[in-house]
């Protein structure tokens, strides 16, 4: 296999399992949705910065990418549960959000959840 098409097999395996859309992945690495399809599908080779940054949300070694052998998901992601990934995806969200932004977002969400937990008991 080509190693731009291998590269980019192996972002969107991980890039599934975490629960990312394309837009979300790109949001987190500062990329248009756009490449980061064109580098899934192996029309684009990401830069050495890019593939790190990838590599870095994606939570693998950035030799992972380039080992010529198709290695299975890593551990790590593999005994994540899919509640595990959609709290991993919350937090990226709110990675580069100033205090306020996340301590708006707690205040609602407890709102809601009391509201919701307050409902399902009545």
């Amino acid at each position: 296999m080509d190693i731009r098409k291998q590269i980019g097999v192996k972002i969107r395996e991980i890039r599934k399992d975490m629960c990312l859309t394309q837009e979300e992945l790109g949001e987190m690495v500062e990329l248009e949705a756009g490449y980061i399809s064109q580098i899934e599908r192996g029309e684009k080779y990401p830069s050495l910065k890019t593939l790190v940054k990838l590599a870095q949300v994606l939570e693998v070694n950035v030799d992972y990418f380039v080992k010529t052998n198709m290695d299975e998901l890593p551990q790590k992601i593999k005994s994540l549960s899919k509640s595990d990934l959609l709290i991993k995806k919350l937090v990226g969200l709110l990675k580069d959000k100033d205090t306020e932004d996340i301590k708006y977002i707690i205040s609602v969400s407890k709102k809601f959840f009391d509201r919701v937990y307050k409902h399902s008991q009545s």
